[in-house]
């Protein structure tokens, strides 16, 4: 399902200058920033494998993960040939820096053997290479959250699919949204929306080895803030349902809780999926909140949603 708002005409007048801002800041930084990724993964991957570090502790990273629950992984490690075994186990202990800080202590050989030196001078090389990816340092953990990666995670994408999908999203809500509450308020809304959706998911998966990143749960949070700034005002949408789409004209309100709804059902009925569909409900929860407040406030941009709507109006029905 999927249902686009397409209400309100791009004029230089309506500029959306802040959405573009951030359409901006999340293109340079997937492009710029976490384009290294993979060159680290690789070069770490590599050293990992040559120097015999991954025979020497594979058995340490097997006995982390289930000791995190996560025996999946460590199963998937012994059923994966080299240098697929090194590549992953790169990318897990990446995103787990609990586990440089055991295994450190890890008692492989006895002070005075000649290998003792060899070994840490491997491990500080390798974790200097691997320190070199910037997604793993700025993604949030859900068993290590802290309030920087809550932030940072808003400006990361998983593949260059998944920053286009969510940039698309983010003009069309922004176009409607930035206008309604003005630049500085959508800016809140946003932040603070992409907060709200990382605290659902980090409470909900709390303590399990995981991260989460993406602008989706800010941009969730602007689909709550679109349906409670235009209320009952009728706002044009495209809909696509299977083998069935059209443009409607419907109250914004009435679509909260369709979106909400449906990643409320995504969530259940697809529990394994690698979408974040509960930091999705969060993020439509935490921006409809926060917007009613300005509402409630008073802060809204009244004159600039009646101007498009007689900007609409005068839009020839083709």
């Amino acid at each position: 399902m999927l249902i686009i708002p397409l209400h309100q005409p791009l004029t230089l007048a309506r500029f959306p200058w802040v959405t573009a801002a951030l359409i901006l800041i999340n293109v340079l930084v997937y492009f710029g920033l976490q384009a290294r990724d993979q060159r680290a993964y690789t070069s770490a991957a590599e050293f990992y494998q040559r120097t015999g570090l991954i025979e020497l502790e594979l058995p340490w990273l097997q006995r982390h993960l289930r000791s995190q629950g996560r025996d999946d992984l460590a199963g998937m490690l012994d059923a994966l040939g080299e240098p697929m075994r090194s590549r992953a186990a790169v990318e897990i202990q990446a995103m787990d820096r609990e586990f440089a800080e055991r295994i450190r202590g890890a008692p492989f050989f006895e002070e005075g053997d000649e290998r003792l030196p060899q070994w840490r001078a491997n491990r500080a090389e390798f974790e200097a290479q691997l320190s070199l990816a910037f997604t793993p340092r700025h993604a949030l953990l859900f068993h290590d959250p802290t309030p920087w990666r809550h932030f940072s995670s808003m400006f990361l994408h998983g593949d260059a699919m998944h920053l286009i999908g969510n940039m698309v999203f983010l003009a069309l809500l922004g176009l409607m949204t930035e206008a309604a509450l003005g630049p500085w308020l959508f800016l809140g809304v946003y932040v603070i929306g992409g907060f709200g959706a990382g605290l659902v998911s980090v409470l909900r998966h709390f303590g399990e080895f995981g991260s989460l990143l993406g602008a989706s749960g800010a941009i969730a949070a602007l689909m709550g803030a679109c349906c409670v700034v235009w209320g009952m005002r009728k706002v044009r949408v495209f809909y696509w349902f299977f083998v069935i789409f059209d443009y409607v004209k419907v109250p914004a309100l009435f679509l909260l809780p369709v979106w909400l709804g449906w990643e409320l059902w995504q969530m259940w009925s697809t529990p394994d999926s690698r979408v974040a569909f509960d930091a999705h409900a969060g993020g439509i929860i935490t921006g409809a909140l926060a917007t009613f407040a300005i509402r409630k406030l008073g802060w809204e941009r009244r004159e600039a949603m009646d101007e498009d709507d007689l900007v609409l109006a005068m839009v020839p029905r083709l």
